[in-house]
């Protein structure tokens, strides 16, 4: 029993894109079934996916609109879909540059802080989220060390003893 997960992946995976990691919010493109995908969302928003020569020949994006304007990330945010807005994607027979270029692919989470998009490393994240489960209170250096590298590690020099997040 997956409860309901298999389905869940398929909806999105027919819809062209899916949750690789459901925890951080970012979804990546993958090749849709559908030509267009509609999703109503609350304060009468929509997102829209939609495809140019959407073949089951044409399997690999070529190019990504959002909006209107050129889209170079292999990957979105939740906070893009539930902004609501359209993406159109571009199909072919044949692999293209698309979501290839470094920064663009880097990305693990995004934060939407008043309205920007700001793109966090692994690292950051784990910070920032060990910040947050403790907001207002002072976190150990050790417990820093544990977050961002994922085990315990103690360097010999010291640059940072407490962080606090008020």
């Amino acid at each position: 029993e997956d409860c309901g997960q298999m389905s869940a992946w398929y909806i999105f995976s027919a819809m062209g894109f899916y949750p690789v990691n459901p925890a951080n919010g970012v979804y990546v493109f993958g090749s849709p079934a559908v030509n267009s995908a509609v999703i109503h969302l609350p304060g009468n928003k929509i997102f829209t996916l939609k495809t140019i020569n959407n073949t089951k020949a044409n399997v690999y994006i070529q190019s990504v609109t959002y909006n209107g304007k050129p889209y170079t990330k292999s990957w979105f945010t939740h906070a893009m879909l539930m902004n609501g807005g359209e993406f159109i994607l571009t199909m072919g027979d044949k692999p293209s540059g698309f979501g290839k270029n470094s920064i663009d692919f880097k990305a693990q989470t995004a934060l939407n802080y008043r309205g920007e998009l700001i793109e966090l490393s692994r690292k950051e994240a784990m910070l920032l989220k060990l910040l947050l489960e403790n907001k207002n209170e002072v976190v150990p250096r050790e417990k820093i060390l544990q977050a961002v590298w994922g085990y315990n590690v103690y360097p010999t020099t010291r640059t940072v003893d407490n962080f606090i997040l008020s």
